[in-house]
C-alpha cells in the first residue's frame, strides 16, 4: 500500500495541544490555543470564526493573529497568570497586576479577574485611587471604600485629586462633609451625623455603585446579585 494511502495517526482529544500565534506590541506570541479559550468565550468565539482564503490567522509567524491597542508590558503579564492558573500565583509586582485586571475585564476572563483582585494590596491606594480604580475596572467595594474615606478626611480636596475625581464627584462630597460638620477645622462630624453619613453617600454615590455593579455582572462575573451599597 502506497505510504500516501495509510491515514494519519489520530490525534487525541485531550492532549494534543493546539497552539495560537498572537501579534502584539510588535512581538510574536506562541500560546496554548485551549488557555484563551477555558478563560475566555471572546477568545472561543473568535477562535471558531469562519476565515477567508486558505490561510488560517494564528497558525503561522507570517500570520499572526494581531491584538491591537495592547502593550507586550501589559500582556506578558497576563500570559504569566494564564500558565500558572490554579497553582501558586506568579510574583507580578502591583502595576502588572492592574494590568492583568484591565486585560481580564477588556476579555471576559472572570477567573483570571477575581486571581487579580486577590493579588492587588488595596492598603498602599489612597482614597483617591480606590474611587477611580473602582471605576474603571468595576470593583464597586474599592470606590464605597474611597468614598468613606474621602468624606470623613478633613483636608480639601486638592485640585489634582479633583481631576482624578471629576467635579460632580467633588461638590457632592463636599456637600456632605458641610451638612455632617466636617472641615479642615475640626474631623469631629455633628452631633447624631455619624449615622446619616452612610444615607446621604448612599443617596449621593448610589446610582454610581449601581453601574459599577451592573458593568461587573455584564462582563460575566459571578458578583452578589445585589449591588454593594453605604448601607450595609
Amino acid at each position: 500500500m502506497p505510504i500516501d494511502d495509510i491515514a494519519p495517526y489520530p490525534r487525541s482529544s485531550e492532549f494534543y495541544i493546539q497552539h495560537i500565534i498572537l501579534l502584539v506590541d510588535g512581538v510574536l506570541y506562541q500560546m496554548p490555543r485551549y488557555l484563551f479559550e477555558k478563560h475566555s468565550e471572546i477568545f472561543a468565539t473568535m477562535f471558531t470564526l469562519p476565515q477567508e482564503g486558505t490561510v488560517v490567522e494564528g497558525s503561522s509567524d507570517e500570520h499572526p493573529i494581531e491584538l491591537q491597542g495592547i502593550s507586550k508590558d501589559d500582556f506578558e503579564p497576563l500570559l504569566n497568570v494564564m500558565l500558572t492558573y490554579g497553582f501558586e500565583s506568579p510574583p507580578l509586582k502591583q502595576n502588572e497586576w492592574f494590568s492583568v485586571l484591565r486585560l481580564a475585564n477588556m476579555w471576559g476572563m472572570a477567573r483570571i479577574r477575581m486571581s487579580a483582585l486577590r493579588n492587588i494590596k488595596t492598603a498602599p491606594l489612597d482614597a483617591v485611587e480606590r474611587v477611580v480604580y473602582g471605576r474603571e475596572l468595576a470593583v464597586a467595594e474599592w470606590a464605597i471604600s474611597g468614598l468613606r474615606d474621602l468624606v470623613a478626611r478633613p483636608t480639601a480636596i486638592s485640585r489634582k485629586e479633583s481631576t482624578q475625581l471629576g467635579m460632580d464627584t467633588m461638590f457632592k462630597l463636599w456637600n456632605i462633609q458641610h451638612k455632617a460638620g466636617i472641615s479642615s477645622w475640626s474631623s469631629v462630624p455633628c452631633k447624631g451625623c455619624n449615622s446619616d453619613i452612610d444615607l446621604q453617600l448612599n443617596q449621593a454615590f448610589g446610582p454610581d455603585i449601581i453601574d459599577i455593579h451592573r458593568r461587573a455582572m455584564a462582563m460575566g462575573y459571578e458578583v452578589p446579585s445585589a449591588a454593594p451599597s453605604f448601607l450595609r
